[in-house]
């Protein structure tokens, strides 16, 4: 039997390419390879070899630069199933029986594989939402540039120091605010939203029912990233006027991805560093309810669960 691989695209899954029993194809960012995905900068040239038998599918990392993973974990040759899904870099795909599921027509017509630029909408990948759990460079140095974080933190990281070993010397640095600032902006984007959450929960500073609804909107977003999840989370945070660090979640989730402007109108896609104003503002905002004169402690708390979410500790499931 055929398969289809299917990529994450505008913000749900769409066909790529035809697998024919028996073949061994390679995926990558190169456009010479058999499955070309040359709009997600995090997948190497040569990122990863397919074989099929049916209705398994052996996929193979080619030591890529930013990995292979199966929800959480990371695979260096692994069996798959129908239905099973796998991130390459920063995006999603899953094989599908073709005989369930209909191929566009354009790569039925060509009679194997199809790049994603052959495909439809597929460039317009949202890679914040399919990213795994962990940070969205690899040094702390390249974070502090990105983001020009070195205006706000005096403190500049040794060179080659990881996001990790930095957030935790910040926050033994007992200087207030300041793992909380690196890591809102450090950690990917789900990721980050996921950790707010995760602070909100250790410190109990739910209000009411209606913050309880915000939380759970932002948690619901976290764990299905669609644009209606992104777009409820965010209306309700504006109806309770951004008053409590559930709300920041919200914001978090919005600012993330997707277009800033109502659904109808052009796309107005939100810039690199509002994700992590929202979500510095709410866990600094949780990290003082209730027991102002416990902040620094609990800073540090926060900083130990930002970590053990970006190596996967804490999945999002």
């Amino acid at each position: 039997m055929s398969a289809i691989l299917r990529i994450y695209a505008n913000e749900e899954f769409r066909d790529l390419s035809i697998v024919e029993k028996g073949a061994e194809l390679l995926l990558g960012r190169d456009l010479d390879v058999d499955i070309s995905v040359p709009d997600d900068p995090k997948i190497s040239s040569n990122h990863l070899r397919i074989r099929s038998a049916g209705s398994q599918f052996e996929i193979e990392d080619l030591g890529s630069t930013n990995g292979t993973f199966l929800k959480t974990e990371q695979v260096s040759k692994v069996i798959l199933e129908f239905g099973e899904v796998f991130r390459c870099g920063g995006t999603d795909f899953v094989f599908v029986p073709q005989s369930e599921e209909s191929a566009q027509a354009t790569i039925a017509d060509s009679g194997a594989v199809a790049t994603a630029a052959a495909v439809p909408a597929a460039a317009a990948i949202s890679h914040s939402l399919a990213e795994a759990p962990g940070f969205c460079e690899e040094t702390s140095t390249a974070i502090m540039q990105r983001f020009e974080l070195s205006k706000e933190i005096p403190f500049a990281p040794e060179e080659g120091e990881s996001p990790a070993d930095y957030a935790m010397k910040l926050a033994k640095s007992e200087e207030p605010n300041l793992c909380l600032l690196f890591l809102s902006y450090a950690l990917e984007k789900r990721s980050a939203v996921w950790w707010l959450t995760r602070c909100i929960q250790e410190v109990e500073c739910l209000l009411d029912d209606n913050d309880r609804e915000m939380f759970q909107l932002a948690e619901k977003w976290v764990v299905e990233p669609n644009d209606a999840n992104r777009r409820n989370a965010m209306a309700f945070a504006e109806e309770m006027e951004m008053s409590t660090p559930a709300c920041w979640a919200g914001v978090g989730a919005f600012w993330s991805t997707g277009s800033m402007a109502p659904p109808e109108a052009p796309a107005v896609e939100p810039k690199d560093n509002l994700a992590g104003k929202a979500i510095s503002g709410g866990a600094i905002m949780a990290s003082v309810f209730h027991t102002p004169e416990k902040a620094l402690d609990k800073q540090k708390s926060f900083t130990q669960l930002g970590v053990d979410i970006a190596e996967g500790k804490i999945p999002w499931a």
